[in-house]
């Protein structure tokens, strides 16, 4: 992430007003001040990194993060990818210069399993420009764009990896967006599933709703039933009717360990960024222990290298569970994964750039923001703890970006937090107020069996900051900045009664001012009523989308339903996951068994405290005039289908496939015998092309959509689905944008012709579901 402020935003939008254009963004990486004198001081006086590896350290910072990506394991055509990836001349095989720097071949990542990740020393800036590398630039962008591969940081793909996600698991994705980690975990959920949905389900969550947006998108290329994408601040997670076996808090930080991609944060980069978040990191490290279940996993992890965003957030949260959390030693996890241990010492610096080794050195006026936890435990809570078994990612190491990840089991019920406040002294020497009068974490008896959010939190939720806190969130995925903050007024149990009368103090100062400021007479009053004046400027109301409900179907469309199936052969497919969004919805939406649960029990419950569902599981049928019943089954949900589908099927071999991605309108006497005779018992409409799973193709297996006219067929999938097995299984991958633009245009001139779809109709290249419009050449 870049340090852009205010996440989300729908946008960016050309320079007006005056303002200042962002000149970094257009700079060569050669021109940037790549240096921060405090940067230097503040890391040093840490001692994080080794001072013999200093000089490494640094420079691997001043230089751009390399290019890496990584293969979709669940994907249907992982193998055929990986293939691809590794064919001589499709990427570079041999070191080039570039500028003066030598661009060395494409690797695995030594430590990713089954070389499902790869990386190159070339930038994501340069690898656009280098004609030497257009082939492979098309291919990353080609395979994305279908889910098939996600263009990730090295260092982001490492907490779903510690997080060890199984089938069965129900995971929380607390800070999701943009959505690349949770489109990891959506892989291991999926890993030993085959073509059923899997027992467990995915929560994808975000404060910001442009950024949830992001995230439907990113997880959508996935096609998975099981996944739920929600809207809610993470430290106010609402309770949820099920437990959780993995909790991902991937929470928003300062991002200094994105300086080799955001070169902005090093002109921007101060302490009191980290230190500002502090205390939202570890409202949202608790909540997250709240929800998850004894037993269960979570994964703390930032992509800072500060102390008091890492070791310092997770220190209090051991605090605050008091032993029903204990740290995991992971350092076998990941063979040939290079990372330091954690450090059990540090020092804070204030706003005004000095140093203190405890919370009684701090003046009044600097404990509004720096906290008793901000400061390094004693050697005695250090030794307990066993932070030595966190992770801090330094970029020397394996030619990465920054990152810390802490991996923790809950081994018990949370204690009553009243407790641990009452037992943190403040400076005075008195004890601070307690935060909560009982454990929200007690078994649960019924049902509902998530805890309440703890009111150790703020009352009042906001997305501002001041200059010197907005934070990052730290997705390491070439995406935009985030933020997830509170206006805190009780925030933590570590509030002392110093820092209530610093507060004190400014209230007698503020009626001091007021005082003695001069009453106002008759002409201030109608000057304040706007008489004679020119009247305010009206303020631009922000734009809001309601959402509507995921509900299940009404009886007349369970019996459109019924019909549907009929039409398709569907065998023994579970209607209860069909969920639709209205009572007229164009759309019908499968979920897996878990997620219709999960709905079912959110809609029955007897308050309305759940969290905001944004979107859920995949498009299943969708309203199409000239299709049998109205409605068409759709390339999204495909998968899920192909083993209940008996009717409108047709076997086709790898060659058909082939003659039916080169060529937007064929006839069925282009086809094999076997398919041409299948095609031709068929009527008008829908039809589902197999690809024999008997024989030993790079496509076996898979299905596709298409359309039988009153002569011809084609596919029914989108256009950017199309480029993309071009560029799989066709020789030319170079040619991929050029037949995108050649399959455009020739669908618009079969849509002129059309004999059996009216003109009403819209064509492949204009909808967003699929080639919706059957088309046919006369």
């Amino acid at each position: 992430m870049g340090l852009k402020g205010k996440r989300g935003g729908g946008g960016r939008r050309p320079n007006r007003g005056g303002k200042k254009e962002n000149v970094w963004k257009h700079q060569p990486w050669n021109e940037l001040i790549l240096h921060n004198d405090l940067f230097v001081e503040y890391y040093k006086g840490q001692n994080i990194v080794p001072p013999e590896e200093w000089d490494d350290f640094y420079k691997h910072l001043q230089t751009p993060l390399p290019t890496t990506f990584r293969i979709t394991a669940s994907s249907h055509v992982a193998e055929a990818l990986l293939a691809r990836v590794k064919e001589a001349g499709y990427h570079h095989t041999q070191p080039f210069e570039v500028d003066g720097e030598v661009v060395k071949p494409l690797k695995p990542i030594p430590w990713y399993p089954n070389d499902h990740a790869w990386q190159t020393s070339v930038p994501r800036k340069v690898l656009r420009k280098l004609p030497e590398l257009e082939n492979f630039h098309q291919f990353l962008i080609a395979q994305s764009e279908q889910g098939n591969i996600t263009r990730q940081e090295a260092v982001s793909m490492l907490p779903p990896l510690f997080l060890d996600v199984q089938p069965q698991h129900t995971v929380l994705d607390m800070c999701a967006a943009p959505g690349s980690k949770t489109t990891q975990i959506i892989e291991s959920l999926h890993a030993a599933s085959g073509n059923a949905p899997p027992k467990g389900l995915v929560i994808a969550n975000d404060v910001d709703k442009d950024r949830c947006y992001m995230l439907v998108h990113q997880t959508q290329r996935l096609a998975s039933p099981a996944i739920m994408v929600t809207n809610n601040p993470a430290q106010l997670y609402p309770r949820l009717p099920i437990r959780l076996d993995r909790i991902l808090a991937d929470v928003p930080c300062s991002g200094d360990g994105t300086l080799r991609k955001s070169a902005d944060v090093w002109r921007k980069w101060a302490p009191a960024l980290g230190s500002g978040l502090h205390i939202l990191q570890t409202q949202i490290a608790y909540r997250a222990a709240q929800m998850l279940v004894v037993g269960g996993k979570m994964v703390y992890s930032t992509c800072s290298l500060n102390p008091a965003e890492d070791e310092a957030v997770v220190m209090e949260l051991l605090r605050m569970t008091k032993g029903a959390l204990r740290l995991l030693d992971c350092s076998q996890v990941l063979p040939g994964f290079k990372y330091s241990k954690g450090i059990s010492q540090w020092r804070v610096m204030d706003r005004d750039n000095q140093w203190y080794n405890s919370y009684d050195d701090l003046p009044y006026e600097s404990r509004r923001k720096i906290r008793p936890s901000h400061f390094a435990p004693t050697k005695e809570e250090a030794e307990k703890a066993n932070l030595q078994y966190c992770m801090r990612v330094l970029p020397h190491q394996q030619d990465t970006g920054g990152f810390f990840i802490a991996v923790l089991e809950k081994t018990a019920v949370l204690p009553p937090l009243r407790e641990y406040a009452s037992a943190v002294p403040s400076s005075s020497g008195e004890p601070a107020p307690a935060a909560a009068e009982a454990s929200v974490d007690e078994p649960m008896p019924a049902a509902l069996t998530t805890d309440e959010p703890s009111t150790t939190t703020s009352t009042t939720t906001t997305s501002t900051t001041t200059t010197a806190e907005k934070p990052i969130k730290k997705e390491n995925d070439n995406t935009s900045t985030s933020t997830n903050t509170t206006t805190n007024t009780t925030d933590t149990p570590t509030t002392s009664t110093d820092e209530k009368a610093v507060k004190k103090e400014d209230d007698d100062a503020d009626k001091k001012k007021s005082a003695k400021r001069p009453a106002k007479d008759s002409t201030d009053e109608k000057k304040e009523e706007g008489e004679g004046e020119r009247p305010a400027k009206r303020q631009k109301k922000e734009r809001t989308w309601v959402e509507d409900p995921f509900i299940p179907l009404t009886e007349a469309m369970q019996e459109k339903l019924k019909s549907l199936c009929d039409y398709y052969g569907l065998v023994d497919f579970p209607m209860q996951q069909v969920f639709s969004r209205s009572i007229k919805s164009q759309k019908l939406y499968f979920v897996s068994e878990a997620i219709g649960n999960l709905l079912n029990l959110m809609k029955n419950a007897k308050d309305s405290s759940g969290p905001l569902v944004i979107n859920t599981g995949v498009k299943l049928f969708n309203k199409h005039e000239l299709s049998e019943h109205g409605y068409r089954v759709c390339q999204d949900s495909l998968q899920w289908l192909l083993p209940m589908i008996t009717k409108r099927k047709v076997t086709i071999e790898h060659q058909d496939l082939l003659h039916l991605l080169t060529h937007d309108n064929t006839y069925p006497n282009r086809f094999t015998a076997s398919a041409e005779a299948q095609i031709n018992q068929l009527e008008s409409g829908v039809v589902v092309f197999l690809v024999n799973a008997n024989v030993s193709s790079a496509s076996a297996g898979m299905g596709f959509v298409g359309w039988y006219g009153r002569k011809s067929v084609h596919l029914l999938i989108k256009k950017k689905e199309l480029v993309s097995l071009r560029n799989l299984f066709c020789p030319k991958p170079a040619n991929a944008e050029k037949s995108a633009a050649g399959s455009e245009k020739s669908a618009a001139d079969s849509e002129k012709s059309a004999q059996d779809a009216p003109s009403t109709t819209t064509t492949a290249t204009t909808t967003t579901d699929s080639a919706s419009a059957p088309s046919e050449t006369k």
